[in-house]
């Protein structure tokens, strides 16, 4: 009994300096309460901290893009000319109403006048004539009467269709207007036999030349391509004359 008291006493006494480095190595809420935050240590204490290994990683470096390097140069052939057939169109022919100016002549007949006459046609609707007619001479017991007249005159032909009268052969129609400038020459002959031996015989000349607007109209047909025929009248001052002519194109 003695032993076992003796021996309780001295591990009483020896336990706290044995025990004191693995007491104070275990941290305790309670035990820091109840000793105010306050820990005792011995110089042979030595405090193992375990540092949990940390696995490191390996980072990945993303890759780094070459610079781009200057394009080599190349060579480009020169491209070779493709040679095609161009097919040239053939000019197609267009007809239009205009044509070459081309000569006429003509011959014209009227009351009491014979006569000639010469023309440019410009095209199907335009023509310049120049005209000559003969008037026939007016004898009188005592006198005559010659006279002429020259001309110069621009016409306009205006086609006609004559389908709506049934006569479609006769196409080739036309109407007509004139307008231009005539000198006429009037000459009066005069014969005075006189009493002889008293009164010798005399003759007497007496010329008048008017120059006057000339105003016409009428219709032409074309028989052909060379030969035409017209019917018209002029009217002149105070005159007017009939006539027919026949004109061939050269």
């Amino acid at each position: 009994m003695k032993i076992s008291f003796s021996f309780l006493l001295v591990f009483a006494i020896a336990a706290p300096s044995v025990f004191a480095g693995t007491i104070a190595a275990v941290p305790s809420p309670k035990l820091d309460a109840l000793t105010g935050g306050r820990t005792t240590t011995t110089t042979s204490e030595t405090k193992i901290i375990a540092t949990p290994a940390v696995r490191k990683s390996t980072t990945r470096t993303a890759p780094v893009a070459a610079a781009p390097s200057a394009p080599t140069p190349t060579s480009t052939p020169a491209p070779t000319p493709i040679t095609t057939a161009i097919e040239t169109p053939i000019a197609a022919t267009v007809t239009t109403d205009t044509k070459p100016a081309r000569i006429y002549i003509g011959t014209q007949l009227g009351d009491s006048i014979v006569g000639a006459l010469v023309g440019l046609q410009i095209n199907k609707m335009y023509s310049v004539e120049a005209r000559y007619d003969y008037v026939d001479t007016i004898y009188l017991p005592t006198s005559n009467t010659k006279s002429s007249n020259i001309g110069l005159a621009g016409v306009v032909l205006f086609p006609l269709k004559l389908s709506d009268f049934k006569l479609n052969d006769m196409e080739p129609f036309y109407v007509f207007a004139k307008a231009g400038y005539e000198r006429s020459t009037k000459k009066i002959t005069t014969n005075d036999p006189g009493i002889p031996p008293f009164f010798p015989a005399t003759t007497t000349v007496v010329t008048t030349v008017k120059s006057r607007l000339l105003i016409g109209g009428g219709a032409q047909y074309d028989f052909s391509k060379k030969f035409s025929g017209r019917v018209g009248v002029n009217f002149i001052g105070s005159d007017n004359s009939v006539y027919l002519t026949v004109i061939y194109k050269l």
